[in-house]
């Protein structure tokens, strides 16, 4: 079975395609419809995991609209771009599947969109958002994460792209960091992006969700890099409050996370912190 190719590869494959070979000045008002290619990994937010995943009762009811307007039905012109000398569907995938299900009209209605491909799949996922069709919440999903894996829009922009909450895209940001710390070769997608290095995670949202809970290796570097780093965060946030007022500091911990005094005891006792601790307790 062949693998699924990943947004971040997809997307990459289209770059260099429309890099390799400039896009013809032509910008017809109409297309072949065997003319019109579909990347429904990068364009088609609808479909999760690489799917074309079309609505087939959208698309009959798209159809049926086609046939009961003989040889002059059109539908709203579908978005498309050059990408080398090839024209791809940007937006209306479930309308050029309605005219290819029809099969008596050759040619449909086109607009032209002419910016880079990342930005053209941001536009289809704006364009599914405000579409008539409902979109499924784990579709809602992939997108912002496709957005976040970018990293190039902010909260706010991705909240607005997708209607899904900037507390949901925080936590793509924080998966996404953390994925990227201890994240496989083949997980990631590494190149340069006007000659800074970047970085694209290959999976899906809920791939990414899984890998994240799963337990992984932590060797004695990567604790003791860790460690240091919430010390060190842990002294610029307090200095020596914490040591002078330590009733304050159990406090706060407690109110944090009202099980987080247990665990940290458990913790120390299982490090052997506890084990020569004399307590001091009043009789």
């Amino acid at each position: 079975m062949k693998k699924r190719e990943s947004f971040v590869d997809a997307v990459e494959r289209l770059e260099q395609q429309r890099a390799r070979r400039k896009p013809t000045k032509d910008r017809p008002s109409s297309l072949l419809v065997s003319e019109i290619r579909t990347a429904p990994e990068v364009f088609q937010p609808r479909g999760l995991f690489g799917a074309e995943h079309v609505d087939e009762l959208h698309v009959k009811s798209l159809r049926q609209a086609l046939e009961a307007h003989g040889r002059n039905a059109a539908l709203q012109p579908i978005l498309v771009m050059w990408i080398g000398r090839k024209a791809y569907c940007i937006d209306g995938h479930h309308r050029l599947a309605a005219y290819k299900a029809h099969g008596k009209l050759k040619t449909l209605p086109v607009e032209w969109y002419d910016k880079t491909v990342r930005e053209a799949a941001e536009e289809a996922v704006r364009r599914n958002i405000e579409d008539k069709l409902p979109m499924r919440r784990e579709a809602k999903l992939e997108a912002a994460w496709r957005m976040v894996v970018r990293c190039q829009a902010s909260k706010s922009e991705i909240t607005r792209a997708t209607t899904i909450p900037a507390s949901t895209i925080a936590n793509m940001r924080n998966t996404l960091k953390s994925l990227e710390e201890r994240g496989s070769a083949d997980d990631f997608w590494s190149g340069s992006d006007s000659g800074d290095a970047i970085f694209r995670c290959r999976l899906t949202w809920a791939e990414a969700k899984r890998v994240g809970r799963q337990d992984f290796e932590r060797d004695e570097a990567w604790e003791e890099e860790k460690v240091n780093d919430w010390a060190d965060r842990l002294a610029k946030a307090f200095g020596k409050k914490w040591g002078e007022q330590p009733e304050l500091a159990a406090a706060a911990i407690a109110r944090f996370s009202e099980r987080l005094p247990l665990k940290l005891v458990e913790a120390w006792h299982n490090d052997g912190l506890l084990e020569d601790f004399e307590w001091d307790v009043e009789e």
